[in-house]
């Protein structure tokens, strides 16, 4: 891993982006507790971690969160955070996305987090098959690699069981915060 700053004069905004990649497919045992925990540390828009602790408490971006991709055929997955702020924010966005990153993985997350967390993420998967171009998309998806929409149900039966503990050791093992390549691009001349 690593960080560098990127110059972009005179944009008003800067951008903070951080990730690791590392060896998953979608069929891998860790998918449905990295695709939920990912949910609940900054894929809910306005409800993860970092989208209540960096923009609702601290008031320092204008939009955070991150993703969490795997493929369906080969072994590459990517846990990816992202931000917007203010360039003289920047070094305390970073500074709170790692101490949220540190305390996911230490401390794991609440049953209660978690199953709120389950709930809306697999409503959000429903909503996601009433719409036409999605379902096209999984059903090319799945002719392409041999598989029928049961993966998606069993994923579903997956995430319902998931643990907190299952959150926590997954996201143990892929995100290694000195694995993460962070890049802050900006007209930090201004600050």
């Amino acid at each position: 891993g690593k960080k560098e700053s990127i110059l972009t004069p005179d944009k008003a905004n800067a951008v903070y982006l951080g990730g690791v990649m590392f060896p998953l497919k979608v069929t891998d045992p860790d998918y449905a507790a990295l695709q939920v925990g990912n949910y609940l540390l900054g894929g809910a828009p306005l409800a993860s971690r970092l989208s209540n602790r960096v923009r609702g408490e601290e008031g320092l971006s204008y939009g955070i969160g991150s993703m969490m991709a795997a493929d369906s055929r080969d072994a590459q997955a990517r846990l990816m955070f992202f931000a917007i702020t203010n360039p003289v924010n920047m070094t305390k966005v970073d500074a709170i996305i790692g101490e949220e990153i540190n305390k996911f993985l230490k401390t794991g997350v609440s049953l209660a987090e978690l199953n709120e967390g389950k709930a809306a993420f697999l409503q959000q998967q429903k909503l996601q098959r009433s719409n036409d171009n999605m379902v096209a998309m999984q059903l090319a998806t799945g002719l392409h690699v041999g598989r029928t929409f049961q993966f998606h149900a069993d994923l579903e039966e997956k995430i319902a069981a998931l643990k907190p503990e299952d959150i926590q050791a997954a996201f143990q093992k892929y995100l290694v915060p000195g694995k993460m390549v962070i890049i802050h691009a900006g007209d930090f001349k201004k600050k």
